[in-house]
Formats: structure tokens, sequence, C-alpha cells
């Protein structure tokens, strides 16, 4: 359910051509410099926000510390990658 409601964000980001959209910024570097890979930070961390929000919008029963437990795991991952 945590990894849904992150991807749910990552849709919201798209739709909505929000201001944490890094989809044009992205484009301009290469994968492998550490502009891409922050961009791509900043995104993941903008998308487990939305599905926090998301989560809160819908009144899900799952607990917002799993959630956050879920987000900071995942962001570790990407933070070693960076």
């Amino acid at each position: 359910v945590c990894v849904l409601l992150h991807e749910c964000g990552h849709i919201q980001i798209f739709e909505n051509k929000g201001t944490l959209n890094m989809t044009d910024s992205k484009s301009q570097w290469s994968e492998t410099s550490r502009k891409y890979k922050a961009s791509i930070l900043i995104e993941e961390v903008e998308a487990w926000r939305r599905g926090i929000n998301l989560s809160k919008k819908l009144k899900l029963s799952i607990d917002i510390d799993t959630i956050k437990l879920n987000m900071i795991n995942a962001i570790l991952k990407y933070a070693k990658w960076c």
C-alpha cells in the first residue's frame, strides 16, 4: 500500500506538472551526473510527500509512521546511489 501511494504521488506530479516535476531538467544532464541523481531524489521525496497527503485525504487506516518508514528506507537507497 505504501509503494502504491508513492506511485500515485508520481502520477500526481506528472499529471499536474507540479513544480517538482524534474522531467525537463533531467533531460539536460547525463544519467551519471550528480545533478541528474539529485533531481531524481527531489522527485522521489515529492512523490512520497504526495502519497502521504493522499492517504490522509482518502482517510486510509494505514499508519502514517509506517508510510514514513517506507519513505525513509527508499530515500536512503537513492541517497546511497547518489
